[in-house]
């Protein structure tokens, strides 16, 4: 198995990548970001809601995007001929061993998408604008200095990496 790993503060991380995708909801006149409920079946982070995306491979040659974008395309069937590049976001480190580059990108027309199975049971279009209201991001504290982010939305708990990519995505994009 190709797994890249990569050593930050003394510790061993899987080397991953994320696409952090907006699309338009042209009912609603916005913009959603696509996620995805992992299947079940999965060995690391069944059933959780995250972006598509994964650790990188030799073929990706240590380029994000080309893993997110990859990832995206195995998971949802993305076709990033569709899209527009707009940048990276922070690096984040996961409890569970990954260091993950969010990659962000924007598509100006709906794409139809496909779930592999295998890695999926479900494609979300998360509204942006639910994170514009604090109210519903709560932390949770797991001892006394550390905790973790958390969304509750339509009967989905959103949290860890997810969540807190979520809302610096929404942090970024109030500015602009």
């Amino acid at each position: 198995e190709n797994k890249k790993l990569l050593i930050v503060n003394n510790n061993y991380y899987k080397d991953s990548a994320v696409l952090c995708l907006l699309e338009p909801n042209l009912k609603n006149k916005r913009y959603d970001i696509v996620l995805t409920k992992r299947s079940q079946d999965l060995k690391s982070h069944p059933g959780q809601i995250s972006f598509p995306g994964g650790k990188l491979e030799k073929n990706d040659n240590s380029n994000h995007i080309r893993c997110a974008y990859r990832e995206a395309k195995e998971e949802i069937n993305f076709n990033s001929e569709c899209c527009s590049y707009l940048g990276k976001l922070n690096k984040y480190i996961t409890g569970t061993g990954y260091l993950i580059q969010p990659v962000l990108a924007i598509n100006e027309k709906k794409q139809v998408f496909a779930m592999n199975k295998d890695e999926v049971s479900r494609i979300i279009y998360f509204p942006i604008d639910l994170i514009l209201n604090k109210k519903n991001i709560k932390k949770i504290f797991y001892n006394k200095n550390q905790f973790y982010y958390s969304l509750k939305w339509q009967g989905l708990n959103i949290w860890g990496a997810t969540a807190k990519i979520l809302i610096d995505l929404v942090s970024i994009l109030k500015k602009i």
